[in-house]
């Protein structure tokens, strides 16, 4: 992938015209992930090194990503370790259906500055890159089984618990051999204590709840509670796609929904070190959801 190819453009240009003069050793492609599920995020690279300093990068040809949806587009422009330009763009991208689909080389239309008449030239990576896309083969109605079954674990716990409360109640008052009052009984019990488990909250509480949380104290796990907090409002479910739960949102309060699922999943998704920029960026769009539900 290191490799390219580079080619002399037979067109016409004008005297100082739309290219810019350039010399590009390396351009490259590559994937974060060759296997997906439809509506997986994954990440397609572009790398290229320039021998200039530059501060823009013109007539940059993507591959035809019709059968993708893009989530988001983040370029760079940084100064090379020894001498020229790097640039790095990074697409966050969702395969719309199942299949082996192949992606063309990315290419760069520039005078090259290597040939002596310095002619138009295209600079392109050499290889198309596969992505294979495999079938959702998670279906809601395939989780009941087990949330069957945890439930049933859960009451088994709670049964088991309430059985060892009963029997140490009872020791206890053998022990005093006598009937303990109420007043001792409201003594011994332990005192109620709120919970502030996201999860015991009803869903517009566990959105406030998150979004406060993120706001004081940002992190990736804070923001995937709100992104699931938002999901939970809307009634997605968790094979759909983010498209899936945005074609059936009603009016009113659609493009408040639409803006913040966005920015959640731009937030949770994104690369590492873009993430802190993006959670900030999403925090007015949380706050509307919000104040859409407390109206």
């Amino acid at each position: 992938m290191a490799a390219f190819w580079k080619g002399r453009l037979f067109i016409c240009t004008e005297a100082g015209g739309v290219l810019q003069h350039l010399a590009i050793s390396v351009l490259t492609m590559s994937l974060d992930r060759a296997t997906v599920t439809v509506g997986q995020p994954f990440h397609l690279k572009i790398h290229a090194h320039i021998h200039q300093r530059i501060s823009r990068l013109d007539n940059l040809t993507l591959p035809d990503l019709v059968a993708f949806t893009e989530l988001s587009d983040e370029r760079h422009l940084t100064p090379g370790r020894h001498a020229g330009t790097e640039y790095n763009e990074t697409l966050t991208l969702q395969a719309n259906d199942a299949g082996t689909i192949s992606i063309p080389p990315v290419s760069i239309d520039a005078f090259n500055t290597q040939d002596p008449e310095q002619r138009p030239s295209r600079f392109s990576s050499t290889e198309s890159l596969v992505v294979h896309v495999l079938p959702r083969t998670r279906a809601p109605s395939d989780l009941l089984p087990s949330r069957w079954w945890w439930e049933m674990l859960l009451a088994g716990v709670a049964g088991v618990g309430a059985l060892i409360l009963a029997g140490w109640l009872a020791l206890r008052t053998l022990r005093h051999f006598r009937k303990p009052s109420p007043a001792e009984l409201s003594e011994s019990a332990p005192a109620p204590t709120r919970s502030y488990e996201l999860g015991q909250l009803a869903p517009a509480q566990r959105l406030r709840q998150a979004v406060t949380l993120l706001e004081r104290a940002p992190s990736i796990a804070q923001a995937e509670e709100v992104r699931l907090a938002l999901r939970a409002i809307v009634g997605a479910q968790e094979a759909e796609t983010l498209e899936d739960v945005l074609n059936r949102i009603p009016e009113p309060g659609r493009a408040t929904w639409e803006q913040a699922l966005r920015a959640a999943e731009r937030a949770v998704f994104i690369e590492v070190s873009q993430r802190p920029a993006a959670i900030l960026e999403a925090l007015p769009y949380f706050e509307r959801a919000c104040t859409l539900l407390e109206e």
